[in-house]
């Protein structure tokens, strides 16, 4: 079986997901600093979960959190192993 090259920019947005999961919101430049790429990318990976309903920006302190359609029954079951 030969391996596959993973998808760069998927493992960016799973990585962006993890940071978010691991607080309760984030600053994108504490987004960016945490999973070390720069603001301007981070930023685009954010909207990009924000348009998708993975994630959303509070209005009230500009955090990014995720949605419950990321801390559902459904998506905890789908990622456990087993």
């Amino acid at each position: 079986m030969t391996s596959t090259r993973p998808i760069r920019a998927l493992l960016r947005g799973l990585e962006v997901l993890h940071v978010l999961n691991q607080r309760n919101g984030a600053t994108v430049s504490e987004v960016a600093s945490a999973i070390e790429l720069p603001r301007t990318t981070t930023y685009r990976i954010l909207e990009t979960l924000c348009n998708a309903g993975y994630a959303y920006r509070a209005a009230s302190d500009e955090r990014y959190r995720l949605t419950i359609m990321v801390r559902g029954p459904r998506m905890v079951s789908m990622t456990r192993p087993g």
